[in-house]
């Protein structure tokens, strides 16, 4: 028998993660960029790349990148997490909760539309999110370096979300596949758990016409106590339709249904685009609007930022004495690169690639075993897990939020140079 709708007035009890700052009033936009935007000849910088799996690795002009990092990047997954909060509320097991969980993993989609990379963490960086008008608190690291993979760990009210990224790319001239081997896992106070990851997104029109993003692929979402699971597609547009009407309206969609020991249920379906809004159709043939996109500004915002996003890297009132020095915000290039100061930021990356590359060389020398660098938050708790399917790095308990409260990060490297 299929679980039942929950009742829209269904109650329960969940906990607050621990949220030492006040709600701030956050910036609504970036500063104002101190040089025009500019677009660099991609061809010329990635034509020797072609056929290669390691374009990540390329260092690339910082106007080619999203004033972020990959690890405040991913933070955009949380811009949505009242959807968790009502996931909640709901009862155990039932298809509602499990409608909230769909939707929160549609959401992140629209932030990948835009056509520039973030910028790479180095080895050990970190970035925390403390966000108590939304009830949450983050954490992330750059845990390993090849391949690369960046873990993270959010409170929130009522659950608990982990993640891990390991980015593969395959680059073929016109276009990049990437493979982002993410993987998302949320448990809530009742103890259910549900997990999912992302399907492959593809870059095209790299050398000629205006470059766009198309997420194609079906992933599950799976409720690991149960085995309801909810199959999702995003839909490979058509490239051959009979008015451009048609053709747009075939763009970014995505549909799914849920099932249950194998067996499909009628309802609720699911339906929508990805970079829009999600609906569910219920068994009484209303409609659901279960997420809704939150439009970027459209003034003074080169890079399509949603004011969630702008908010990653700002140095809030009170935050800097707390910050590790491995925190992504203290990256000078980052701070010319939001300011739209290029020249200042190209300068920048180009020393902490130097410091970081002369580290690295240092650490192998002295390291007989060859050993990887343990990061300092995170750990791998499970090497054995699918690769891409499952977490294998988890938050290790009684590290980085205790040690902000003491003000401690002794065991912290200084990668930026901020002491030098």
């Amino acid at each position: 028998m299929a679980p039942e709708l929950a009742a829209d007035n269904a109650v329960a009890t969940t906990h607050m993660p621990e949220l030492d700052v006040p709600v701030l009033n956050r910036r609504q936009c970036l500063p104002k960029p101190e040089q025009a935007e500019r677009s660099p000849h991609v061809w010329s910088m990635i034509k020797d790349m072609v056929g290669s799996d390691n374009i990540l690795s390329m260092p690339l002009p910082t106007e080619m990148h999203l004033p972020l990092t990959e690890l405040e990047k991913q933070a955009e997954e949380l811009e949505y997490c009242e959807l968790l909060d009502k996931a909640a509320l709901c009862p155990k097991g039932s298809i509602e909760r499990m409608m909230e969980v769909v939707a929160f993993s549609v959401s992140p989609y629209a932030s990948c539309k835009r056509p520039k990379r973030s910028l790479d963490p180095l080895l050990g960086e970190t970035y925390e999110l403390v966000h108590p008008d939304k009830g949450f608190r983050m954490v992330s690291e750059h845990v390993a370096r090849l391949p690369p993979v960046m873990a993270q760990h959010t409170e929130g009210r009522g659950w608990v979300l982990e993640s891990e990224n390991e980015p593969h790319v395959s680059f073929y001239g016109a276009y990049v596949d990437l493979n982002m081997n993410f993987v998302l896992q949320v448990t809530f106070d009742d103890g259910e758990v549900y997990s999912w990851h992302k399907v492959q997104t593809t870059i095209n029109n790299l050398i000629v016409g205006k470059i766009y993003i198309q997420h194609m692929g079906t992933y599950t979402v799976k409720n690991l106590d149960t085995g309801l699971t909810a199959v999702m597609e995003l839909v490979k547009p058509k490239m051959i339709t009979f008015s451009l009407k048609s053709r747009k309206e075939s763009q970014h969609l995505i549909h799914g249904h849920l099932e249950e020991n194998g067996q499909k249920l009628d309802k609720p379906i699911f339906h929508g685009k990805w970079d829009e809004a999600l609906y569910a159709t219920l068994a009484d043939g209303s409609e659901r609007l279960l997420w809704k996109l939150n439009p970027a500004p459209t003034e003074d915002n080169r890079w399509g930022l949603t004011v969630f996003a702008m908010q990653a890297n700002e140095m809030t009132e009170g935050l800097r004495e707390k910050l590790p020095p491995t925190d992504s915000r203290l990256r000078p290039d980052l701070q010319h690169l939001e300011r739209g100061n290029y020249d200042k930021a190209n300068a920048a990356k180009k020393i902490l690639e130097d410091r970081n590359a002369k580290y690295m060389a240092e650490v192998r020398a002295s390291r007989a075993d060859k050993a990887p660098i343990a990061p300092h938050f995170f750990e791998l708790a499970t090497p054995e897990a699918p690769f891409g399917r499952a977490l294998r790095w988890r938050y290790r308990k009684g590290t980085y939020w205790e040690d902000r409260r003491r003000g401690d990060w002794s065991q912290c490297r200084d990668p930026f140079g901020l002491n030098q």
